[in-house]
C-alpha cells in the first residue's frame, strides 16, 4: 500500500494526558539536567531545594505532544506520572504497510505558547498537516496541540504547547505527491557566538525511555542490530531536549521562561555515551544553531526564537 494523500487534514483524534513534578523532573533527568552544570538546573531536577521553586524544562512538551501514531507501540505507553497516549487513526496506519523499521524522525518543531505548570493535565489532538513525497522516500508532518485541560486552574482551555513532527518514511516515494518545500536554512558565515559541550552517559537512553517512549530501537541491542545498527541508539527527541537545554543556558541566560520556539532536523544517530557539541550563533531575532558528536552533524537547520516580551505576560498565540 502506499502513502495516501488524502492523508493530509485528518484527524487522529483528542486524548488527555495528565503530568506531576515527579514525571517532569524524571524527563529532565533523562535529557542531562543537572550533569556538569552544578545548581543552575536544580529548579528542573529537584522540588525541595530551598529557595529555586520547581519549574519544568519546556522541551518536556514534547513527550506530552509527541505524535506516536502508528510506530511500535499503539497501547499509548507513557512515563510514570503521565497518562494518556495518542491512538492511531480509525483503519490502517498512516505509514500504509511500511515496518515501523523504515519509519524516521526527521524533524522537529516545538512552539511553547507558555511556561508549562509542574503538574497538570491537557487535551492533546493531533491532526496530519502534510504529505510530501522526495521521490525515493515519503515525509509526513503531524501536529499536535496541548490545550490545558486542569479544571482546578482558571486557565482551562489555555493553549500550551504545538508539536509538528516530520516523519521519513524509508523507500515510500514515488506515490505522485507534492515534493517537499525548499529549505532556506544556511549557517552564518563566521564562528559561532557560543559553543556548549553536553555529554551523555551510557545509560542516556535506557533512562530517556522511562518517559514514555518505549521503542526497543534505543535500548535492545537485536532490535538495533535489525535496523542496521551495532548497538542501540539515542532518542531523536533526547538529543533535542539536550539542545533546548544548551540553548536556555546559552541566548536565554538561564532563563526557561524565555523559550518560544525551536526546530531542528535530525540527521544522524547519536548513541549514548557520545559528547554533544552544540554550535550556535545568536542573530537577535533568531538563533541559528547545529549540533554535533565528534565533528559528525547529528542536529542540522536548527533555529530557535525566544519568547517575546516574556515579562509582560505576552504569549505566543
Amino acid at each position: 500500500m502506499s502513502i495516501d494523500l488524502s492523508l493530509v487534514g485528518a484527524s487522529l483524534g483528542t486524548v488527555q494526558r495528565t503530568w506531576n513534578g515527579d514525571s517532569a523532573m524524571l524527563y529532565a533527568l533523562g535529557v542531562g539536567a543537572g550533569a556538569g552544570l552544578g545548581d543552575r538546573e536544580l529548579a528542573y531536577t529537584t522540588e525541595n531545594s530551598a529557595g529555586v521553586p520547581q519549574q519544568v524544562l519546556p522541551s518536556f512538551a514534547t513527550v506530552l505532544g509527541f505524535p506516536a501514531v502508528a510506530l511500535l507501540d499503539q497501547r499509548g505507553t507513557s512515563s510514570p506520572g503521565v497518562s494518556g497516549g495518542i491512538a492511531t487513526r480509525g483503519g490502517p496506519s498512516i505509514f500504509g504497510e511500511y515496518p515501523a523499521s523504515t519509519v524516521l524522525h526527521a524533524r522537529h518543531e516545538l512552539t511553547l505558547h507558555r511556561p508549562l505548570p509542574v503538574a497538570g493535565a491537557g487535551d492533546v489532538s493531533a491532526v496530519v498537516t502534510a504529505v510530501h513525497d522526495t521521490g525515493a522516500h515519503a515525509l509526513i508532518t503531524i501536529t499536535t496541540k496541548l490545550n490545558s485541560a486542569d479544571v482546578s486552574s482558571a486557565e482551562k482551555g489555555v493553549h500550551l504547547a504545538t508539536n509538528r513532527a516530520t516523519f521519513l518514511v524509508r523507500g515510500a516515494g514515488g506515490f505522485g505527491g507534492p515534493g517537499p518545500e525548499p529549505t532556506r536554512w544556511h549557517a552564518p558565515d563566521r564562528e559561532p557566538d557560543d559553543a556548549v559541550d553536553h555529554p551523555t552517559s551510557t545509560t542516556q537512553g535506557l533512562l530517556y525511555r522511562l518517559s514514555g517512549d518505549r521503542n526497543a530501537l534505543h535500548s535492545d541491542p537485536r532490535a538495533a542490530r535489525k535496523a542496521g545498527f551495532d548497538r542501540p541508539i539515542l532518542h531523536g527527541l533526547c538529543t533535542y531536549g539536550f539542545a533546548a537545554r544548551a540553548l536556555i543556558q546559552s541566548v536565554c541566560h538561564g532563563d526557561a521562561a524565555e523559550f518560544g520556539t525551536m526546530n531542528a532536523r535530525f540527521t544522524s544517530p547519536v548513541f549514548p555515551g557520545d559528547n554533544l557539541s552544540f554550535r550556535i550563533w545568536d542573530d537577535g531575532d533568531t538563533v541559528h544553531f547545529q549540533g554535533l558528536v565528534s565533528g559528525r552533524m547529528v542536529l542540522d537547520h536548527g533555529s530557535f526564537t525566544r519568547r517575546p516580551n516574556v515579562n509582560k505576560g505576552v504569549t505566543n498565540d
